[in-house]
């Protein structure tokens, strides 16, 4: 459904991006190292990446940075914690790990192999719990994955700026050393602040891991105008009724061109079961509201940024 408020995972729940898809699909296929994909918030970064993911079926770790953002602080353990159990939902997920999961993590201090249901699942050592530990984890899924099913393993991070505030460790050096050495490995990182994000991963800064490594970006866009009539109308059609033409025109001038807004617009209809003048008038004081929320979050943590 175009309507619904969580990132997309199907093609035909994805509104257009043809060009950034296929492109985005062709990289990640080539083992292209470092992705970078930005752009404003609510323009489908997000949707964009986990559609490649999931209709290529490519394994994947995901990490949302957007759960810290209200935090000060990320410990290692809250870092490690957010890997183990996105890991664990790969492998839940990946029937063809399960036999070879033991022998291509064995070795490796600080972590183990619980089995439940028959189904092999890591946990850590909390003593061990390190990004270093994590990264030879993810060199050994990038093996796995290249052996058992032919495909590359991705790493995603999202509003990955936010994990500039992991305590005690720097994650540039990890990247860097994947890049170098864990050939089976994309690193995707995700971000609605670009300067932020560009600070945090240094890539603009000489001193920097990452700085004399090559990247490709995809940077996300508005949609114009007639897409985004386009994109309403799909999706009451979805709902199977279609509000006045001249509120979704209305719509789309107030929501300029952020398909996260269109989107947000469309399913609050849908729970008032119409859209019209009235309706939009509540919806956007709704919208408004979140917004300045989501600004004040992004004020308050200016102070938190290397």
């Amino acid at each position: 459904m175009l309507f619904d408020l969580n990132p997309k995972r199907r093609r035909e729940d994805l509104f257009d991006f043809d060009e950034e898809l296929a492109k985005l699909l062709r990289l990640i296929q080539e083992r292209e190292r470092l992705i970078v994909i930005s752009g404003f918030k609510r323009t489908g970064k997000t949707s964009l990446v986990l559609t490649s993911l999931h209709s290529a079926d490519i394994p994947y770790v995901y990490m949302n940075g957007e759960i810290f953002a209200t935090k000060k602080s990320i410990s290692k353990r809250e870092f490690a914690k957010m890997f183990e159990d996105s890991a664990n939902d790969l492998i839940l997920n990946r029937g063809k790990w399960h036999d070879k999961l033991e022998e291509f993590l064995s070795g490796l201090s600080g972590i183990s192999i619980e089995k439940r249901n028959g189904v092999p699942f890591i946990k850590f050592d909390p003593k061990w719990s390190t990004p270093i530990l994590i990264c030879c984890i993810v060199e050994k899924f990038g093996e796995l994955a290249e052996e058992v099913e032919g495909k590359p393993f991705v790493w995603v991070f999202d509003e990955a700026q936010e994990f500039r505030k992991l305590r005690g460790y720097s994650l540039k050096g990890i990247f860097a050393h994947l890049y170098d050495h864990a050939r089976n490995v994309v690193l995707i990182f995700i971000g609605s602040q670009k300067g932020f994000l560009y600070r945090f991963l240094g890539l603009n800064n000489p001193s920097s891991p990452l700085f004399p490594r090559p990247r490709v970006e995809i940077e996300t866009r508005k949609l114009t105008p007639k897409e985004s009539l386009e994109f309403l109308r799909k999706g009451f059609d979805q709902l199977g009724w279609m509000p006045d033409e001249e509120i979704l025109k209305e719509v789309v001038e107030k929501t300029g061109g952020f398909i996260g807004w269109l989107t947000y617009v469309g399913c609050k209809a849908k729970q008032y079961g119409r859209l019209d003048k009235e309706v939009f008038k509540k919806i956007l004081d709704e919208a408004v509201k979140q917004a300045s929320r989501e600004l004040e979050i992004i004020l308050d943590n200016l102070a938190y940024y290397d």
